[in-house]
């Protein structure tokens, strides 16, 4: 580590974000799965459906990299989808060798259903803090995406 970014700013110590942020991440994934379940659906499996429900058609390596996610992984989740009906594969009309992932009637209310879950820990997280503390929570996380290059998603 580069000793230099180590030290205080500011009189502050280091954040350690990238710890604070995993570790969040896997709260807020535990606490969705035992409301996802009841739906049949794992966590990244609702990734995939809300991606999705955002952009539909796309092909499995845009929805990987959305994810984070390798393609091993990401033919193994759209494969289970594929199989409950929530999804399915078609080739690209303007590269048949491609092909473009869709969502079905089934997979879209899946998805909103899902969607209410993630709505209600939305608004009970906002409701925990004030005007000001959100809108330092969105900075940071736009500070987060300007050092990763990740471009801004809904989810």
């Amino acid at each position: 580590m580069n000793k230099s970014k180590d030290k205080p700013r500011n009189g502050n110590p280091p954040l350690y974000a990238c710890h604070m942020v995993a570790t969040a991440t896997r709260q807020i994934a535990k606490l969705y799965a035992a409301d996802l379940r009841r739906l049949n659906v794992s966590f990244p499996q609702f990734q995939v459906l809300a991606a999705l429900a955002s952009k539909d058609g796309q092909n499995p390596g845009a929805l990987a990299a959305w994810l984070s996610a390798n393609g091993s992984s990401m033919t193994d989740l759209l494969d289970q989808l594929e199989e409950q009906g929530l999804i399915e594969r078609r080739a690209d009309v303007e590269d048949r060798r491609a092909i473009r992932v869709y969502l079905t009637t089934k997979g879209r209310a899946r998805q909103r259903e899902g969607r209410s879950i993630v709505d209600r820990f939305n608004y009970e997280l906002a409701a925990k803090l004030t005007r000001q503390e959100l809108q330092a929570f969105r900075k940071v996380i736009a500070a987060i995406r300007d050092l990763t290059g990740e471009e801004p998603r809904d989810g």
